[in-house]
């Protein structure tokens, strides 16, 4: 989700707080934030979000795509987003992430369809680490509307002894000086780790210093997050009135079980119930099934509720989300209709590569249409002798295919639609690739597939046949030659691995059966 900031004075900022709420969809604000970044997170990390109820922004998607598997340490490179446009699905907004030797995010690049330049680089943010790794600062630049980069922003990071982050302040840049403003100030409160306030100030040019304007606070009881208010300044008379409050309830594995929000943008401008949502979950802790009430009356202060919307959630094997269906509960008809479906696609190291968000085609009953696609792509970096599932070897260097993806964007539209996702590799097979080769015959193969490998040794060798989701199709050992019969296979992309009993080197070369 793309966060943005709007600066008011007075009036004007309780104004657009109306607007938003309104063109959001009112009191689904919470949950849509939720469930826009839940399909790129580990459940714990979704439980986190649900406990502090905070819009997540991309720099915490980097942060969780950093992963080390013993084996390997993925960093995501760039974030794809496909929507429709001129009767196509075509990719409208990207970004390119760049990391330094202590893998901190040093860049991210924007990619967007402008008006007069097509598909082109609209911003750039660049930021800057400590010898400890710690943020200290951030500098955006932009495309402005002649085509000519300049900075935008500036953000300065402070931290208490404890290495948590207590104050950012940010300046704007003045293109017509050529220096950064004041512009405004953000400090967080702690107790112990705990965050408690969280205070907004913005720069006054009048009276040269930085003012109040918002603050948020949470509480806690045993370290469960129980209330989140947030106050805004009220100008007239320069006290701080309640605008949101979010409540929440645990079950007793201490996993969010009720959020209630209230708000005030209502005439009578008193803290209203806005919406409830009630989760349940499986065994193993994994959110299942999220329930969305509304008030049925604004009067009965959250006393009755109606149930508008669920959201049910499979998993994969290894926990996380795989399949999200979003229904709509219709009172006339008394029944649940489907009006999203977010479909959730991993590479073989569980990192996400796709997420898929399609619509009902109700023109034809039962079939649905591709909306967004969301694509990720990532640079593994692998230890030496480590196996590779899907290795390519393309032009002569190291490369690893990560998805082969044929999707149905639109039944009325243009759309097959191949991509192939490539990563550089750093793989210690040099040894093993000078002093043996492995054959391959027929390739592409139908029925029987001949293997033979010179290992000018007697031992005996570990063979596996991988298909492209990283499935062992075929496991044996043998001594050099081996027949291996293909005829009900599925068409497709394999990869034969071969592995020294007492080594821990790998010879691998891919097949195509026809």
């Amino acid at each position: 989700m793309i966060k943005f900031t709007i600066t008011l004075f007075g009036f004007s900022r309780i104004f657009v707080f109306i607007i938003l709420f309104l063109i959001l969809g009112g009191p689904l604000i919470l949950e849509a934030q939720i469930i826009e970044d839940r399909t790129i997170r580990t459940f714990e990390e979704y439980q986190q979000a649900l406990a502090e109820v905070i819009d997540f922004d991309l720099e915490a998607t980097v942060n969780e795509s950093k992963n080390r598997s013993g084996e390997y340490f993925a960093r995501i490179d760039t974030i794809k987003f496909y929507s429709p446009r001129d009767g196509q699905t075509v990719l409208s907004l990207m970004y390119v992430f760049e990391f330094d030797e202590n893998n901190n995010n040093t860049k991210r690049a924007t990619y967007a369809i402008r008006t007069n330049f097509g598909f082109t680089q609209i911003n750039e943010l660049k930021t800057h680490f400590d010898q400890n790794s710690f943020r200290i600062s951030d500098t955006t630049y932009i495309l402005d509307g002649q085509g000519i980069w300049r900075p935008s922003t500036l953000s300065n990071y402070e931290y208490n002894q404890d290495g948590i982050n207590t104050v950012i302040i940010t300046k704007s840049y003045n293109v017509n000086s050529g220096v950064y403003n004041h512009s405004s100030r953000t400090v967080n409160e702690y107790d112990g780790d705990l965050r408690v306030q969280q205070s907004f100030y913005e720069y006054d040019d009048l009276i040269e210093e930085y003012y109040l304007w918002q603050y948020l606070t949470w509480e806690f009881d045993d370290d469960l997050l129980i209330n989140r208010h947030t106050y805004l300044l009220n100008e007239e008379d320069n006290s701080f009135d309640i605008i949101f409050r979010n409540s929440f309830e645990y079950n007793n594995d201490r996993l969010v079980f009720i959020i209630e929000s209230y708000n005030r943008l209502n005439p009578e401008n008193q803290l209203r119930p806005a919406n409830r949502l009630e989760f349940f979950y499986n065994d193993d802790g994994l959110l299942v099934l999220e329930s969305r009430f509304l008030p049925i009356l604004p009067q009965t202060n959250g006393v009755e509720w109606s149930i508008t919307q669920q959201e049910e959630t499979s998993y994969t094997d290894f926990g996380k989300p795989e399949f999200i269906l979003l229904s709509e509960w219709i009172d006339e008809e008394e029944e649940w209709e489907a009006i999203q479906r977010i479909e959730n696609i991993y590479d073989i190291y569980e990192n996400i590569l796709n997420t898929l968000t399609f619509l009902p085609n109700f023109a034809i009953p039962g079939q649905w249409i591709l909306d967004r696609d969301l694509e990720y792509e990532y640079n593994y970096d692998f230890e030496s002798g480590t196996y590779l599932t899907d290795p390519l070897f393309v032009d002569a260097s190291s490369h690893m295919i990560l998805s082969t993806t044929t999707q149905l964007v639109n039944p009325t539209r243009p759309g097959f639609r191949n991509e192939y996702i490539y990563s550089d590799l750093s793989v210690n097979t040099v040894d093993l690739l000078e002093k043996n080769d492995i054959y391959l015959f027929p390739n592409p193969v139908r029925d029987i597939l001949s293997i033979q490998f010179d290992t000018r040794t007697n031992l005996d060798q570990v063979i596996k046949v991988i298909d492209v989701k990283g499935r062992i199709i075929y496991q044996n050992h043998f001594n050099g030659s081996l027949d291996i019969y293909t005829d009900k296979w599925s068409a497709g992309v394999y990869t034969v691995v071969i592995k020294e009993p007492k080594g821990n080197t790998y010879l691998s070369r891919q097949f195509i059966k026809q």
